[in-house]
């Protein structure tokens, strides 16, 4: 009886032709998931918060074919990227070492491929990882955590620089006042967090022509009944706190200046805490639809609160607050103070994105690249929440108390240590370490650290642009 394979190559069949040929491309894809095991136990380490499904090669099209940068493997070499702040060329070294490590062939130095490889990376799954980080976040916010039975949701904008391309330009003109040459283009980002985690549940950008309460608008589904918002002046419109309402979702904002208060009119609810009735204004707003603008009460209760908010060293400030939330013994007026002081974690949230992590100047070359690179980081943010959110899990502590930039510092310098497991056990083990000195040095404990002290413009560490920049080459006049 003839033998199906050779003694000598176990792994390849005697006959020849077509079948031989598939049969060596297999074992090529065998040798290539072996040297993804490094990566495997990098997955491992996030597996709670992403699903290593989603980054799976997909079927036909883009991403198709086992490639050396497949589509996972280019996902986890940008997050390290991110992560520890390296450029392109430093996220193909990492991805050397993972090959040699594994007695593969390194790839070029040449970051071209890993360049093109990400772009390749569908901005679709990217949407669905974030979302499936933002979700696995909030379920596991306890009954404990919540305010008064109620998810708190904090929303603001905040703006972003991209590369100063043509293609950039194009969809992010910048403003009519920058003189050619000497601006770049400018983003308008608004983001709906969770206050209980820290976590970023979703975002809108636009330019300079979307309002933040235009782009606010597109968040709404992001919300469910029973969830509480807390915003600035620029989101308690009439028509959006009626919209809301009508949802089941209530609302505490900062009082417009532009609306008159009479604390003689409404129902009184304690001093300077009054339940007003708000009239339907003559006027449609612009980003509010004609449908939507018919289908609106004509009257809305609101009630209206003023706090005196007492920073040591500071002149008091009062606040009035717009809330639909009426019941003055469920909610006392100095609960609403506080809650509404929390406000201000939203300017750390984003602070801590754009500056610890570096989104506050994004380096892509085309709006596609930009909006992918924005996906990413705010991905990284989530997934440091995350890991925030376990460590104070697992030591009884507050996630207000841990520092998201020393867990970005730590994270950085433990990445490779959580790479070189080779056990489950081991693994578990280091990462039970990982989060005992995340929670060794806690935030102390400061009341009015919600409340900005010194407002000062952050230095930058470029000088301000004030001529074209080709004025100064040569041939060129100043």
């Amino acid at each position: 009886m003839r033998p199906e394979s050779s003694p000598l190559l176990p792994g390849f069949p005697i006959r020849f032709g077509r079948p031989r040929v598939r049969r060596i491309e297999l074992i090529k894809r065998e040798v290539a998931e072996m040297s993804l095991r490094r990566l495997d136990e990098l997955a491992s380490l996030f597996s709670p918060w992403i699903d290593s499904s989603l980054l799976a090669t997909t079927g036909s099209g883009k991403n198709s074919r086992w490639r050396t940068f497949s589509m996972e493997w280019v996902f986890w070499a940008f997050l390290c990227q991110l992560l520890g702040g390296l450029g392109c060329r430093g996220a193909v070294k990492r991805v050397q070492s993972w090959a040699v490590a594994r007695g593969r062939k390194a790839p070029s130095s040449n970051p071209s491929a890993y360049c093109q490889a990400r772009n390749r990376l569908p901005l679709a799954v990217l949407q669905k990882v974030f979302d499936t980080t933002a979700r696995r976040l909030t379920d596991r916010v306890g009954a404990g955590e919540l305010w008064h039975g109620h998810r708190v949701k904090v929303v603001d904008g905040t703006g972003l620089s991209a590369a100063d391309t043509k293609p950039n330009q194009k969809e992010w003109p910048q403003s009519r006042n920058m003189k050619p040459g000497c601006g770049f283009p400018q983003l308008n980002l608004v983001g709906l967090f969770c206050l209980h985690t820290g976590a970023l549940l979703g975002w809108r950008e636009g330019n300079k022509h979307d309002h933040e309460t235009s782009l606010w608008r597109k968040l709404w589904e992001l919300l469910s009944p029973g969830d509480v918002v807390l915003g600035d002046r620029a989101f308690g419109s009439y028509a959006d706190i009626a919209r809301l309402k009508a949802r089941g979702i209530d609302g505490v904002y900062r009082l417009h200046a532009t609306r008159k208060l009479d604390w003689r009119r409404g129902k009184h609810l304690g001093r300077r805490d009054r339940l007003q009735v708000w009239n339907k204004p003559v006027r449609r707003p612009k980003g509010c639809p004609v449908e939507a603008w018919r289908k609106l009460p004509s009257q809305l209760q609101v009630r209206v609160v003023e706090k005196t908010v007492g920073v040591p060293g500071f002149r008091p400030e009062k606040i009035v607050l717009a809330t639909t939330l009426a019941d003055a013994d469920c909610y006392p007026a100095d609960e609403l103070a506080r809650l509404y002081r929390r406000r201000w974690s939203v300017e750390v949230f984003f602070r801590d994105v754009k500056i610890t992590l570096g989104m506050d100047e994004l380096k892509c070359q085309t709006p596609e690249a930009v909006r992918r690179e924005l996906a990413m980081y705010l991905i990284c943010h989530n997934l440091l929440r995350g890991m925030i959110q376990e460590a104070a899990r697992r030591h009884d502590l507050p996630v207000e108390h841990i520092s998201f930039q020393g867990a970005a510092e730590q994270l950085s310098h433990w990445l490779w240590l959580f790479m070189g497991t080779q056990t489950r056990a081991e693994r578990q083990r280091r990462l039970g370490e990982f989060y005992l000195a995340l929670v060794s040095a806690p935030l102390p404990q400061r009341p009015n650290r919600t409340e900005p002290r010194v407002r000062k413009r952050r230095p930058k560490n470029y000088r301000l642009m004030t001529r074209p920049r080709d004025a100064d080459k040569p041939g060129k006049a100043a």
